[in-house]
C-alpha cells in the first residue's frame, strides 16, 4: 500500500489482502479483444496477446483519499517492515484504512490465529499409479551413495530421484537419467530453475535470481 504524502511502502498483513483481494480483483484486459481473464491462479497460463500489468477496476484509495503512514513508521523504511494488527495500537489505523478503502466497517478478530472452518478433504479422485518408480529409486540411492547430487544432503527421508529427462517427455527409468535430489531441489529443477547439461554440469537459470534475488548457494557450484 503506498501512502501519498511520504511516497513510501510499508507491509500489510494477509488478513487485509484478503479483504482487498474480494473487493478489488483485478482482471487482465486481452488485447484487441472484449474478452477478459481472470488474474490470479490462472495467470501463469495465459496466452499470447494478454496485456499486462493486471489493473485493478477501479482505484484502490478514492481519488481525495490521503491515508497518513501507521504509526512508527519511519521514514527511511523500504520494505519490511510488519504489524500485528492485534496490538491495540495499530489495530484502530487499520480497520480505518480498511473503511475507507472497502466504504463499509469491517470487523476483523485478531485475538485468535486464524482458521478455516469446513471439510479438509475433497471428493477422491483416481490418479494413475507410475510404475517402477520406487525400484528407479533404489537405484539412483545406491548409485549415488545416498547424498543429493548438488546440496550434499545425506538424509534418506528428504532424498527423491528425478528424472533428468521427464518421463512425461518420453524419459526412462535409466540409471543414465537418473538424479538423487533434496525435495527443495528437486522443485527447482522441475519447474526450470536448476539443470545439468549433457556432461552432468549444474546449469542454473537467471531466473532464480531474477524471481527471488536469491539462489547464491546454486550460483557458486555453477551457472549460466
Amino acid at each position: 500500500m503506498r501512502w501519498p504524502h511520504s511516497g513510501t511502502r510499508a507491509a500489510i498483513s494477509a488478513e487485509i489482502i484478503r479483504c482487498l483481494y474480494a473487493a478489488y480483483l483485478p482482471t487482465v484486459q486481452r488485447a484487441g479483444q472484449g474478452a477478459t481473464v481472470p488474474a490470479g491462479p490462472d495467470r501463469g497460463r495465459r496466452r499470447p496477446g494478454d496485456r499486462l500489468p493486471v489493473r485493478p477496476r477501479r482505484p484502490l484509495l478514492p481519488a481525495d483519499s490521503i491515508a497518513d503512514p501507521p504509526p512508527q513508521f519511519a521514514r527511511n523504511i523500504v520494505q519490511g517492515k510488519s504489524y500485528d494488527l492485534a496490538d491495540p495500537a495499530v489495530a484502530g489505523y487499520f480497520a480505518d484504512i480498511l473503511q475507507l478503502t472497502l466504504g463499509a466497517m469491517v470487523e476483523l478478530d485478531f485475538s485468535q490465529p486464524w482458521h478455516r472452518t469446513g471439510p479438509v478433504f475433497g471428493d477422491p479422485r483416481l490418479a494413475p499409479y507410475r510404475l517402477g518408480q520406487q525400484s528407479f529409486k533404489a537405484v539412483v540411492l545406491d548409485s549415488y551413495h545416498r547424498r543429493c547430487a548438488i546440496s550434499g544432503t545425506h538424509i534418506p527421508p528428504v532424498l527423491q530421484a528425478a528424472h533428468i529427462r521427464p518421463v512425461t517427455r518420453g524419459g526412462e527409468h535409466r540409471l543414465d537419467n537418473g538424479l538423487l535430489l533434496r525435495s527443495d531441489v528437486h522443485t527447482l529443477f522441475d519447474r526450470g530453475y536448476l539443470g545439468v547439461d549433457p556432461q552432468h554440469r549444474l546449469l542454473v537459470s537467471p531466473r532464480l535470481r531474477a524471481d527471488f534475488s536469491n539462489g547464491d548457494q546454486f550460483y557458486a557450484k555453477g551457472g549460466w
